[in-house]
């Protein structure tokens, strides 16, 4: 019995060590990474021999905030099967150093060793000036001293020793300022180094294999601490110049491990939001019943482009100590509208029409909604986010990694680029991505790294508009057909114009049907007046009534070098009282909306041209009430 007990131990041992034998560590890297508005999916390859049978493969260093239940993994050599993916972290193995700790104690080494340099020559200029004290005899005892003697003698020691006091205190200088730079690299090591430290993710993978062979393999995970925000250089050299635009994606990570020349694949998707359709439950309606309520939002209908005048200016905190926060992604809910904070936490978010809530959000912080509520300034202070890390274990995944490589582009569009700018935009059935051929390095830092994806001419109609009756100046829009084919979201834009920075828009494609308006801003080179004439104006009594005469003249000239096309607008009162006539005595060719009041002029003017329009109106009220009548 003693001898089978024994027999029995020894199989144990043999089958364990032969268990362990067939796990095995791998490392991996990053390949490639999907970055979507907020979160992005990062892809890793590694290569692995896998032995006859069933064995594990384990990539660790991964980082911990890994969303368990996206880790997908492919192999590529079809005669070797998938068992199961699970994922664990660990707390055991130390974690790679932070770029920033190991600059941090580089810096200190080099601070010790000029400390100890310094105090090398220090010595060495105690030890010359001993030698000069101790040699300051001058002559012998029996002869006597030289007059001319002494004085070089007495000059030399003189400025030899107070070349080396002098050089003792500029040494003591750089030693005390070096000291203090040591006690700032000190307090930063302590305070990085008293940081619990963080786990890292581990993927395991249990494979099966007939025969010893050896694998590719893929990786894939999201995270949430990455995202990437739309924006645009609009530059228009002059009208009859097509409109240059430059497409940019602004990506920002902190997901903890830096992406270090990958290829970069930007996408409008969510993957947080469900892809199941939603379903309509029965309503019953009955006395004291509650609303019934299906748990699907719906999402906010597309905005219409705009030149925006305001903007929301602020600063995002901490809420346990006030210390600013950089990185903060700060949008415009239900848009791709947004911005990312400084490094003192400061953002400045310009704003579509239709915006009403900010989303803030960072990671380990929670995320808060704020009204905007027409108010300039928001500061906004983050609280912690209190959900722990836990393990959990993901369902056993085989063969291709579901859902990532299988979907197939539904069409190219190819409009003219200005520029080879090496990425593709494809529109799936849908979502859009912009995949960069040229690979990129992130740093997992939090700040802002501009990407830019596709460089456009777009044809476009240049049309001058003005109102003189608010503003003398002309403002130039251009006119944009077909821009479906470009891919733009919403987000913000730079806008030049002959060279020169004319201020920020936002280009909110959300509403916009046939034709795409770019406002350029306004065109000093247009002069308007509008001035009232006395001539034409004049005030009477007719029985129990006021007449009121109004004439004005409306003057534009073009000084520019091309032919413009400009529309002025002006108005007639509407009244809204049957006592009130209004009468339009002259208006030139303008379109008169009856309905609005609104009076159009379309007008064609050759460079140095000048055209004067007249507007004359009569209104008669009451003569004992008053009106604003111009």
């Amino acid at each position: 019995m003693k001898m089978l007990s024994t027999i029995f131990f020894y199989l144990a041992v043999v089958i364990t060590l032969s268990a362990q034998g067939d796990e095995q560590h791998i490392s991996s890297k990053i390949s490639e990474v999907t970055v979507y508005l907020q979160g992005a999916q990062v892809t890793r390859s590694f290569e692995a021999t896998i032995p006859a049978g069933n064995s594990t493969v384990i990539i660790g260093n991964l980082p911990a905030n890994v969303q368990e239940r996206s880790i997908q993994v492919k192999a590529y050599n079809e005669k070797l099967k998938v068992l199961a993916v699970s994922g664990r972290l660990n707390y055991m193995d130390e974690k790679k150093k932070s770029e920033q700790l190991i600059a941090l104690e580089n810096n200190r080494e080099q601070l010790l060793e000029q400390m100890s340099e310094f105090q090398v020559w220090i010595e060495v200029y105690k030890e010359e000036e001993s030698l000069l004290i101790s040699n300051k005899a001058i002559g012998g005892s029996s002869n006597g001293v030289d007059i001319e003697e002494l004085k070089q003698a007495a000059a030399y020691y003189r400025e030899r020793l107070a070349e080396i006091k002098n050089k003792q205190l500029e040494l003591n200088r750089k030693i005390r300022v070096t000291k203090q730079k040591l006690e700032k690299v000190n307090a930063q090591l302590t305070e990085l180094n008293s940081k619990r430290p963080e786990p890292v993710r581990e993927v395991i993978v249990t494979v099966s294999s007939k025969s010893t062979l050896n694998s590719k393999f893929i990786l894939t995970y999201l995270v949430q601490e990455a995202g990437w925000l739309p924006s645009y250089d609009i530059r228009a050299v002059n009208i009859q110049k097509p409109i240059e635009v430059t497409y940019k994606a602004n990506v920002h990570q902190s997901t903890g491990e830096n992406w270090e020349k990958v290829k970069l694949t930007f996408s409008n998707a969510d993957p947080s939001q469900s892809s199941v359709a939603p379903n309509l439950s029965t309503w019953y309606l009955g006395f004291n019943n509650r609303v019934a309520h299906n748990n699907y939002g719906i999402q906010n209908q597309a905005g219409t482009y705009s030149m925006i005048g305001n903007e929301v200016v602020g600063r995002v905190v901490s809420s346990e100590d006030g210390a600013p926060l950089p990185g903060v992604n700060v949008v415009i809910k239900g848009t791709s509208v947004g911005t990312v904070t400084d490094l003192d936490g400061n953002y400045r978010l310009p704003l579509t029409q239709d915006a009403r809530t900010i989303i803030y959000s960072f990671i380990g912080l929670e995320s808060q909604e704020v009204p905007i509520s027409n108010r300039p300034v928001i500061d906004v202070a983050l609280n912690p986010d209190v959900v722990q890390l836990s393990e959990v274990v993901v369902t056993g995944l085989s063969g291709r990694a579901a859902g990532v490589y299988e979907s197939a582009p539904s069409s190219y569009y190819k409009p003219k680029v200005k520029k080879e700018i090496a990425a593709t935009a494809v529109v799936k059935q849908t979502t859009l991505e912009f995949s960069v051929d040229e690979p990129y390095t992130i740093k997992s830092d939090g700040k802002n790294q501009t990407v830019d994806m596709m460089a456009y001419e777009l044809p476009a109609t240049y049309q001058y508009y003005a109102v003189p009756k608010l503003d003398t100046d002309a403002f130039l829009k251009a006119e944009v057909t077909d821009w479906e084919a470009y891919n733009f979201l919403a987000g913000e834009a730079n806008l030049f114009f002959e060279g020169k920075f004319i201020g920020k828009t936002v280009l909110d494609t959300r509403h916009v049907k046939d034709t795409l308006n770019i406002s350029l801003g306004r065109d000093k080179n247009i002069a308007i007046t509008r001035e009232k004439v006395k001539d034409l104006s004049s005030k009477q009594f007719i029985g129990s009534n006021r007449k009121e005469l109004v004439g004005f003249e409306i003057k534009v000239r073009n000084k520019k070098q091309q032919p413009i096309n400009i529309t002025i607008e002006d108005q007639v009162p509407i009244p809204t009282n049957k006592e009130i006539t209004v009468d339009l005595i002259e208006s030139g060719k303008a379109d008169h909306n009856q309905v609005t009041g609104i009076l159009r002029w379309k007008l064609e003017l050759q460079s140095g041209d000048s055209k004067q329009m007249n507007l004359k109106y009569e209104v008669k009220y009451p003569k004992d009430q008053r009106l604003v009548v111009e």
